[in-house]
């Protein structure tokens, strides 16, 4: 099985029954054919199946595992399709850097002294001592939500500290998509949309995950 188990058990039976119909068509195809066909057949399935429902995040790394030649990323409604209706970026604090601009010094994340290096590395003059002074808060605002995690409530509540709608958004999609059958999260996500006026993607989401979530433990 792709998925953890501990993911699976925590399904309910319907649920659990769609997870098994999909591991039995990834399990019949044979891998001794060519691996572009092989790969392709693969990824056909996980996209039929994720027309109705949401699916853990090891199916799309398993789509990337076997992307030896770059089919999603070439695929615009694969690359689409990847990335919103799954959640599966990083964002946030979760952030990674390469090349760094004085705002990536300015939300908490947990590359935050790495990208503050670099920043001095690739600029002529030193930062100045405002911006040091809020990486270094943002540096502990980001210890206090790694330490919040296991309360949800508390956790985005100090997401909210931000004051930065695309962290904010970014951070909860990037947990759900982790753990989507978290329903409290959800809650607390249409919830911040609605109060947003983010109508639009607040019906959107509502809609695609209705049939997952009747299909989960509630």
């Amino acid at each position: 099985m792709i998925i953890e188990k501990e993911f699976y058990d925590r399904c309910c039976r319907a649920y659990q029954r769609v997870i098994d119909e999909l591991e039995e068509k990834l399990s019949a195809i044979n891998d001794h054919e060519d691996e572009i066909r092989v790969f392709k057949q693969c990824f056909s399935i996980i996209m039929e199946v994720s027309q109705s429902y949401l699916l853990p995040e090891e199916y799309w790394r398993y789509c990337l595992d076997c992307d030896d030649h770059g089919e999603i990323f070439f695929n615009p409604y694969g690359e689409k399709h990847f990335k919103f209706m799954n959640f599966y970026h990083t964002y946030g604090i979760d952030n990674d850097c390469h090349s760094v601009e004085e705002e990536d010094l300015c939300f908490p994340h947990s590359c935050l002294k790495e990208c503050l290096r670099r920043f001095e590395s690739q600029t002529s003059c030193l930062p100045s001592k405002k911006l040091i002074k809020r990486c270094e808060e943002m540096m502990k605002f980001y210890l206090n939500i790694v330490s919040a995690y296991e309360d949800v409530d508390k956790w985005f509540n100090l997401l909210l500290e931000a004051e930065d709608f695309a962290f904010i958004k970014e951070n909860i999609e990037y947990r759900l998509g982790k753990d989507f059958v978290n329903v409290h999260l959800w809650k607390i996500y249409f919830g911040f949309l609605k109060k947003h006026g983010e109508f639009k993607s607040l019906l959107i989401h509502k809609n695609y995950i209705h049939k997952t979530l009747n299909a989960l433990v509630i």
